[in-house]
């Protein structure tokens, strides 16, 4: 969690995320290592990888507007030495401000599938 993100936390503000969460299904564990880039609307990108639990998360700077996440899972089953019968997985996100999205994918070797979740801003109450 950035700097920006503890401030805004700490001052009740809502905060904008994106968590990319993978899950191998074959072998019933988290896709650790899975590279992974995020393309914004105004044209910049991140790199990254999964950690340990199969997860990436961005939120700090995030912009409303249309994502592209591009999960290189061919690569990583390549990596593992495991048949795969597709390359990178290319997700389109709709990122509103204050709300935490949730993209939760299920890998298998011939087949994969999506969850995008988004989990709207619920101010404290007052």
């Amino acid at each position: 969690m950035g700097i920006v993100t503890r401030i805004k936390e700490d001052l009740g503000l809502p905060i904008t995320s994106l968590t990319v969460r993978i899950t191998d299904t074959a072998l019933g564990s988290p896709a650790a290592g899975v590279h992974l880039t995020l393309s914004a609307p105004d044209g910049h990108g991140l790199n990254g990888r999964t950690d340990e639990f199969g997860s990436a998360r961005v939120d700090d700077g995030l912009i409303p507007g249309s994502y592209a996440v591009v999960l290189e899972a061919g690569k990583w089953f390549a990596a593992h030495n495991r048949p795969c019968g597709y390359g990178d997985i290319v997700i389109n996100v709709e990122v509103s401000t204050g709300a935490a999205h949730d993209v939760t994918v299920s890998l298998a070797g011939f087949a994969y599938s999506i969850t995008l979740e988004p989990n709207a801003y619920q101010p404290p109450a007052s």
